[in-house]
């Protein structure tokens, strides 16, 4: 089957949500503790950054995975090498970073986030136990909190969704190489797996916090799905072309904002919900597919590209450094100049940080990758 291509334009577009979502959340936070009276603090900034975060992951993530199924060369194995140092390559860094910043405020009568700063809390972050639904559930019936009830590790507090990314890679990579490549063929061992890693991706379906993460990446992954058979649609319906792909697409995103208008006037500014999010999903795959084979390039499309290689690591550690200037300098407060300060510090920051770490998350599943194959190898050849 011919292989659907993103055009240069919707990779640019999708670097730019990459970037642009992980600058949404820096602004909310940033706003939230040097800006408190500003509409900026009032969460929705990093809430539709969030929801544009498992938008694309589902979509780059099931679109990689699409093209390389086929391939006898390609299993999960490697694909759990891929997934693994895309995450634990700026992560581990991450974990040990906050640790040394919190350090320096744990002590100080303003520092928030005494209760999950131990060693326990590091190590449950370290394999994704981080607000796991059972300690959610737990939460709920009524049972008092109790320390291995793993939260984000210190001042991390976005490292709430990195759990759920995890649990859902897990998950979809399990479903796609031991169920759809095998035909629907999975012991019961492989069932009981799956049951497990499959735990938090269904909490967070249509409920835990952000009501619908979940849902979200599979509507990501379905415009993947529909994205990778286009070629084969368009042979079937020459009427397909980009053209009209391109009007219908954009006409289809136009209405999306209306939507996303009339539902956060409805809600009072709410949009962490199910209904706000799909109507962003309307939009932001509304205009991926209105970009279809249109061509783009030059210094802008660098810059975008740039700024999104390093949007993990802005993620990852924005929230600690934020943490730990507010709680030494409580004067910055209410200072317009702080707050334009503490941005351009966390975005110097994070780029050294993926200079340092996160850049390297590729070579790393390559080598990981090749010690794999090596062995399968030597399995077959004894």
């Amino acid at each position: 089957m011919q292989r659907s291509e993103l055009s240069p334009a919707q990779t640019v577009y999708l670097d730019l949500l990459r970037a642009g979502g992980a600058l949404l959340v820096l602004f909310g936070h940033a706003a939230h503790y040097f800006l408190p009276q500003s509409w900026l603090a009032n969460g929705i900034a990093q809430g539709v950054g969030v929801y544009i975060f498992f938008l694309i992951s589902g979509f780059l993530i099931t679109l990689s995975v699409l093209q390389k199924l086929d391939s006898p060369s390609y299993g999960f194995g490697d694909y759990f090498c891929d997934r693994f140092f895309r995450i634990y390559a700026a992560f581990v860094p991450a974990l040990i970073l906050v640790g040394a910043l919190d350090w320096i405020t744990v002590a100080e009568p303003a520092y928030q986030w005494r209760r999950d700063y131990n060693l326990q809390t590091w190590l449950g972050n370290l394999v994704m136990l981080q607000d796991y639904p059972v300690f959610q559930v737990l939460r709920r019936l009524g049972v008092p909190d109790q320390a291995w009830m793993v939260a984000p590790f210190g001042s991390a507090r976005p490292f709430w969704t990195i759990s759920i990314e995890w649990w859902i890679y897990m998950t979809f990579g399990g479903v796609m190489f031991f169920i759809v490549r095998r035909g629907g063929e999975i012991g019961a061992l492989g069932l009981i797996a799956l049951a497990v890693v499959a735990i938090e991706p269904l909490y967070h379906f249509v409920g835990g916090f952000g009501q619908c993460l979940t849902m979200l990446w599979i509507v990501g992954s379905g415009a993947a799905l529909l994205f990778h058979r286009f070629p084969k649609l368009r042979a079937r319906w020459p009427r397909l072309a980009d053209a009209r792909l391109r009007r219908v697409s954009a006409a289809l995103a136009g209405a999306a904002i209306v939507f996303m208008a009339g539902r956060f006037f409805a809600t009072r500014g709410e949009v962490y919900e199910l209904q706000f999010g799909l109507f962003l999903a309307l939009f932001v795959f509304g205009v991926l597919f209105s970009l279809s084979g249109v061509r783009i390039g030059g210094g802008g499309a660098a810059a975008v590209g740039f700024l999104a290689a390093y949007s993990y690591s802005l993620y990852l550690i924005h929230h600690s450094l934020l943490d730990v200037v507010w709680v030494e300098r409580p004067d910055f407060v209410g200072d317009p100049l702080a707050f334009w300060a503490m941005i351009l510090v966390c975005n110097l920051a994070a780029i050294a940080f993926w200079w340092l770490f996160e850049r390297h998350h590729r070579a790393l599943s390559r080598l990981a990758r090749g010690r794999l194959r090596r062995r399968r190898a030597a399995v077959v050849a004894g």
